[in-house]
């Protein structure tokens, strides 16, 4: 069956469109958190920019994206622990947003 096919109970539709019932709908702290996470990585994309413009732009050397990357998420744990949740799997660092 596929979803366009289904059919709710009125009530139940109902319970399930609700937004008001729903944690992460638009609330003042969730917007902040929101906010907060992207001004970190605005940050963070900043410094990165500055980083490339100088060493390699303006320096010529050659830098892997692996280091990038590992750059980058080295400075959000240092300057904005709180914005970020990094875990290790199978060797590999994962990034995700908090």
């Amino acid at each position: 069956m596929h979803a366009r096919e289904a059919r709710y109970h009125a009530s139940c539709r109902k319970e399930y469109t609700r937004t008001d019932t729903r944690s992460h709908y638009n609330t003042e702290e969730s917007e902040l958190s929101f906010s907060t996470v992207k001004a970190a990585h605005a940050d963070c994309f900043n410094q990165l920019c500055e980083y490339v413009q100088q060493q390699v732009i303006n320096g010529g050397h050659v830098v892997r994206m692996s280091m990038l990357r590992d750059r980058y998420i080295d400075y959000m744990l240092k300057e904005h622990p709180d914005s970020c949740n990094v875990t290790e799997i199978e060797g590999e660092a994962c990034f995700t947003l908090r």
